[in-house]
């Protein structure tokens, strides 16, 4: 009992220090740079760092990786968005690109497409820093997204010419789309909208600890896939390599943001990489998480896991009794 109770401590005490540390910048030029772990959990798992290749049914290297999604339309990154080790991934593989003169687009789930336009005239800066490019993005009005995780992709993509587009739909869209009942059925086909509804359900009735039911879940499940959709307009018919930056759970080959892409473009190399954060039970039984993800992503690169609270341990206090 007590090791447990040390452990949660010890959880907590690094949050609270990572919290209050200056975060370092996620421009990795070196693969060597991403075994700097930043996150603090998990951190002598087995499988730390390795990247492993559906397509391939094998490990890869990093360099063999870059070579793969290189020769793509689309590569979508999945992220958890809190981890500072997805970002410099993130970053890396977007510098790679660069390099190589492959990065085409970077679209950004982030980004609302109501802030296109000021990304638009971000664009017309000459070399803007990053405080310039927060400025002129209007980032402090942004709520929710850290600007040390995505201001130097963003300022890498403005820098290079490279187009940069908005993911995410607008607050009044969502607010529409979650009042009126607006399906998106027409999109998918009714076969694969009832596979994609209920698994959708099920996952939202999870991450809201079982409080979500009828009408609500319902409207949650149309904002997400109308969320999907948006993003999968945004980078379609963009230079290629066009690249997406989203949480994880958006480029899902069977349920998110690919399904949307490839109705578009049937014929469409694409490509999704899910950074994926190892528990000590996914790393015991790491032959089951990669069965898991068969099918859901291409490519998986196994990181630390940051520490976060227990949401549904009191329901009441997160999400203010409603």
């Amino acid at each position: 009992m007590k090791s447990v109770w040390l452990a949660a401590l010890g959880a907590v005490l690094l949050a609270a220090l990572a919290g209050c540390a200056v975060q370092p910048s996620i421009e990795v030029r070196e693969a060597a740079e991403l075994q700097q772990w930043q996150a603090p959990l998990n951190r002598d798992a087995p499988a730390l760092g390795r990247i492993w290749s559906y397509p391939r049914m094998q490990w890869i290297s990093v360099d063999e990786l870059v070579e793969a999604v290189a020769q793509d339309d689309y590569l979508m990154l999945g992220e958890k968005h809190d981890n500072p080790d997805h970002h410099r991934i993130q970053w890396y593989l977007l510098y790679r690109l660069q390099q190589q003169q492959r990065l085409g687009a970077l679209t950004m789930e982030m980004l609302k497409q109501e802030q296109q336009s000021l990304v638009d005239r971000a664009a017309q800066l000459q070399d803007p820093g990053l405080s310039d490019l927060k400025a002129a993005l209007r980032w402090d009005e942004v709520k929710g997204w850290d600007w040390p995780f995505y201001g130097p992709m963003m300022q890498l993509a403005l820098s290079q010419g490279v187009p940069l587009r908005a993911g995410n739909l607008d607050r009044a869209r969502i607010r529409e789309i979650y009042g009126q009942g607006e399906e998106v059925a027409a999109l998918l086909g009714p076969d694969q909208q009832e596979r994609v509804q209920k698994e959708l359900e099920a996952q939202i009735i999870e991450s809201h600890c079982g409080q979500a039911e009828g009408g609500h879940l319902k409207a949650m499940v149309r904002v997400q896939q109308n969320r999907d959709l948006s993003m999968a307009q945004a980078m379609a018919g963009l230079p290629r390599v066009s690249v997406l930056v989203a949480g994880g759970y958006h480029i899902r080959r069977d349920l998110g943001v690919p399904l949307y892409l490839l109705r578009q473009e049937p014929d469409a190399k694409l490509a999704t990489l899910a950074m994926i954060e190892l528990t000590e039970e996914a790393d015991g039984g790491l032959d089951k998480a990669l069965l898991n993800h068969q099918g859901v992503y291409d490519y998986l690169w196994f990181t630390p896991q940051m520490p976060r609270p227990d949401y549904c341990a009191d329901w009441a206090k997160h999400s203010g009794g409603s």
